[in-house]
């Protein structure tokens, strides 16, 4: 890349997505590149009440996938690159739409951090826990603290706050018969964290990987669950970047960025959402961990799990694949796949089919 170009990072202003953006400006000022950032206010930004599955917007040129949902935080940014004003976006991959927008490229993928999902406790709930499992209640096992909130009664307690579907699937699964009041939350992790502090919240949910980004994470207050629990989202934790796909300069430095194994584990966690046609009204949680590929989904009260250890051969061949592509072209090459459709098969004898619609992968390897 030539010394004289600037390149420019299209990014919301939350402090998360700035912590993001200035991750990869200060990886590829390391290349010697000159790096901006160009902030966006998105879509998602301006409507911060009720959930974003409920709201599309009306504009018949924009594609479905940028109309609703998490897509409402990726149009206004994904723009900016399209008109040449910015050359990349950093996304936290489990929040970009699974459809790939025309002209656009993910690049790379940045290294995993701690996929699991946190608890994050009001002081009021700390101090009902306290009478039950004594000083430094979350010090317990996960087990022990998760009797403790059974036994409670929740009618007379705040609410429960999470934004995602499949967090709100977990929490009714989890505390079948506790009633639990379950809440929209929107908002940034530092506004999020505040209105549990306040006490507004009994306890809040969010991923581990946002809260330690901003070194925001107490154990005092907040108790991770590990993914055996509390099944992740596809691709949390990793960070995805985004360009041109035409722009071959900075793809090439962007090559340098690529981490093959969360690029594999996103590309695999992606592929069943992909198979899903995964959408925020849907409660879908996958997670790759070895070769043990862990899902489930629930819709309309009705619930389905898959748990498949992927041949070791064929994933040993995707690792290689993984370490020569990026991240664009292993997920195409996996959707394309004889293994997507050995999952497509599982999903289906798993009953996937009876809570969404599934997509039939590319017959074409």
């Amino acid at each position: 890349m030539t010394s004289a170009r600037i390149v420019r990072i299209a990014t919301r202003k939350s402090a998360l997505a700035l912590w993001q953006a200035n991750t990869v400006k200060s990886l590829l000022e390391g290349q010697g590149i000159q790096v901006e950032l160009n902030l966006v206010v998105t879509s998602g930004d301006k409507m911060q009440r009720g959930a974003l599955a409920e709201v599309s917007l009306d504009d018949p040129n924009l594609p479905a996938h940028l109309k609703t949902g998490k897509g409402l935080f990726v149009k206004e940014v994904q723009e900016e690159i399209l008109a040449g004003r910015a050359d990349l976006a950093v996304h936290s991959m489990k929040d970009l739409p699974v459809e790939t927008t025309q002209g656009l490229h993910v690049a790379a993928v940045l290294p995993r951090a701690n996929p699991a999902d946190v608890m994050i406790f009001s002081p009021d709930l700390l101090r009902i826990l306290k009478d039950i499992l004594g000083a430094n209640p979350l010090q317990k096992t996960t087990l022990e603290v998760f009797q403790a909130l059974k036994s409670l009664d929740w009618t007379g307690l705040k609410p429960v706050g999470t934004t995602s579907a499949r967090r709100q699937g977990f929490l009714r699964d989890a505390f079948a018969g506790a009633e639990l009041d379950l809440r929209v939350l929107r908002g940034n992790v530092d506004t999020r964290l505040g209105r549990a502090e306040a006490n507004e919240f009994s306890f809040i949910m969010l991923a581990r990987a946002g809260i330690d980004r901003l070194n925001l994470y107490h154990t005092e207050s907040m108790l991770t669950l590990p993914a055996q629990l509390s099944t992740p989202a596809p691709a949390q934790g990793i960070v995805a970047i985004e360009c041109r796909d035409n722009d071959a300069q900075l793809k090439q430095a962007l090559s340098v960025l690529n981490h093959p194994h969360s690029s594999l584990s996103a590309a695999f966690e992606r592929t069943v959402l992909w198979l899903t046609g995964g959408n925020c009204h849907t409660a879908l949680a996958v997670h790759l961990e070895d070769r043990n590929l862990t899902s489930w989904a629930e819709a309309r009260g009705l619930r389905s799990s898959l748990q498949m250890t992927l041949e070791l051969k064929a994933f040993e061949d995707w690792q290689t694949k993984a370490r020569t592509s990026n991240h664009a072209q292993l997920f195409d090459d996996l959707r394309r796949s004889s293994l997507a459709r050995s999952l497509h098969t599982q999903l289906l004898n798993s009953g996937y089919d009876k809570l969404m619609t599934l997509r039939t992968p590319d017959s074409s390897e």
